[in-house]
C-alpha cells in the first residue's frame, strides 16, 4: 500500500512541475494565467497598507488611515466626517471617555 502512495506522490509532483513549467512560460510570454490574474487581484487589494507595530501589539491600516492617527488631515476623507477617533473605533480600540 505504501508503494502506491508513493508513486501517486511521485505521479503528482511531476504532474504539478510540468504544470508550472507550463504557465511560467505562457507568463514569461505575456499571457494572462490564473495565477498571474490573482497575483494582480491581490496586489491591487493590498495596496496601500502599512503594517504597524506597537510593542507586541500590530494594526494593518490603510495609508490614509495611518495618517489620520498621526494627526494629519486627509482632504477626502475629511470632508466624510472621517477622523482619528472614527478610525479607532473601526478597529475597536476602546476610546476613554474625556471626562473621567
Amino acid at each position: 500500500m505504501q508503494a502506491y502512495f508513493v508513486f501517486l506522490c511521485m505521479g503528482l509532483v511531476v504532474g504539478f512541475r510540468l504544470h508550472k513549467a507550463k504557465t511560467d512560460e505562457a507568463e514569461r510570454r505575456g499571457q494572462d494565467t490564473g495565477i498571474a490574474r490573482y497575483r494582480r487581484k491581490r496586489e491591487m487589494l493590498n495596496r496601500d497598507k502599512l503594517v504597524v507595530f506597537l510593542g507586541e501589539y500590530f494594526a494593518i491600516l490603510q495609508s490614509w488611515e495611518f495618517a489620520l492617527l498621526l494627526g494629519a488631515v486627509v482632504r477626502e476623507h475629511a470632508a466624510r466626517g472621517e477622523t482619528a477617533l472614527t478610525v479607532l473605533r473601526r478597529y475597536g480600540v476602546p476610546i476613554p471617555d474625556p471626562g473621567s
